[in-house]
């Protein structure tokens, strides 16, 4: 049986989790070949057998524009690309129906993007929706009464799918656009390496007792607001992903990530994380127990469940945008270094849950 899976480039959440759950589909369905089309950086879902990914030049997603700093959405931007995909809709929907004419494709999974729903309707297949918001709830406050029809047709885009496997962190509202809604446990990368490999390959003493905080923004942290921090803070080792900005200071490891060595590798040897929100960040910190230092976003509405929940499942504290960007870390580090564990309520199983659904969708193919 041949599947294929649709990921949101938007971010790298949809490409991570995705990731997870397509091993533990493989590792379910060892005669199926899982074909996956997006525009994410194809080493997010390197080394993962029978997976065959196809390059998409674009998402099938409008997504999000984020202003320069990633912590606020450029509206107008944004609603711009609403618009110039709606007016591609009819041609993006018959280019991925062709493509699947020419494969023998049973079943679609799709983390989150409406659009699969009309391709799956087109190509008379089902499809099944995966993720922790759809997209018409994020865009909903920022359309105006003039531009309602966007919403109309993302809506009936997710009418067109099968189900929706919802993911903790999601919205009560608009569930009614599915036949059927179910929730599952968290989705969350595993780290894939032991903590004494990990820290052999970055250089790291096993005996060094300083507290390791990783820089979790892809590149977003300002490289002044880093070295501020580890001016100031000689005692810590800071870990970062800006090996074109590396630092001869000696509190410094720049990282670079491979298949086999992931985000979460690295996570799973450090104290506290300096990042901004999003389901991948959150999930991975949540299942690897971390402590989260977070700078306010501005209008991502997904942020207003995250602030409410997230705290009964991870050691969490806010630092404002000015602390953040000027490096001075110092103090919600410390309260973080010294809370005690927080026991997550959260299952992390949600990737086997998921293969086992979308297994039982392809039985009844």
């Amino acid at each position: 049986m041949e599947i294929l899976y649709y990921v949101s480039g938007h971010g790298y959440g949809h490409a991570t989790r995705s990731s997870e759950i397509l091993r533990a589909l493989v590792a379910r369905q060892p005669d199926w070949t899982i074909h996956v089309r997006s525009n994410v950086p194809p080493h997010l879902l390197a080394g993962i057998e029978r997976v065959v990914y196809h390059p998409l030049a674009e998402s099938l997603d409008p997504g999000v524009v984020e202003q320069r700093d990633s912590l606020g959405l450029d509206v107008p931007a944004t609603l711009g690309e609403i618009e110039r995909y709606y007016g591609r809709r009819k041609e993006l929907v018959a280019a991925e129906t062709s493509w699947l004419a020419r494969r023998r494709i049973s079943l679609i999974a799709a983390d989150f993007p409406p659009l699969a729903g009309e391709v799956a309707t087109a190509a008379g297949i089902a499809c099944l929706g995966i993720g922790n918001f759809t997209w018409d709830w994020i865009y909903e406050p920022l359309i105006d009464a003039r531009r309602r029809g966007l919403l109309d047709w993302l809506r009936e885009g997710y009418r067109q799918m099968s189900g929706w496997l919802k993911l903790p962190f999601s919205h009560a509202e608009n569930q009614v656009l599915f036949p059927w809604v179910r929730d599952v446990p968290l989705v969350a990368r595993r780290p894939r390496q032991e903590p004494t490999e990990v820290l052999r390959r970055l250089g790291i003493a096993r005996n060094d007792r300083r507290p390791r905080i990783v820089l979790g923004m892809r590149g977003r942290i300002p490289i002044e607001a880093r070295a501020a921090a580890a001016n100031e803070n000689p005692e810590w080792l800071f870990l970062h992903f800006e090996s074109a900005h590396a630092s001869v200071r000696g509190n410094e490891v720049a990282v670079t990530l491979s298949p086999d060595l992931l985000f979460t590798d690295v996570l799973n040897i450090c104290d506290v994380v300096v990042s901004k929100f999003g389901y991948g960040m959150l999930s991975e910190c949540i299942a690897t127990k971390k402590r989260l230092l977070a700078p306010p976003r501005r209008q991502f509405r997904e942020d207003e469940i995250f602030d409410y929940q997230i705290g009964n499942h991870l050691r969490y504290l806010p630092i404002s945008h000015a602390d953040f960007t000027g490096g001075r870390w110092r103090y919600g580090i410390e309260r973080l270094l010294s809370q005690p564990p927080v026991e997550p309520g959260l299952a992390t199983n949600g990737a086997e849950m998921c293969a086992e659904a979308i297994a039982r969708e392809g039985a009844q193919v």
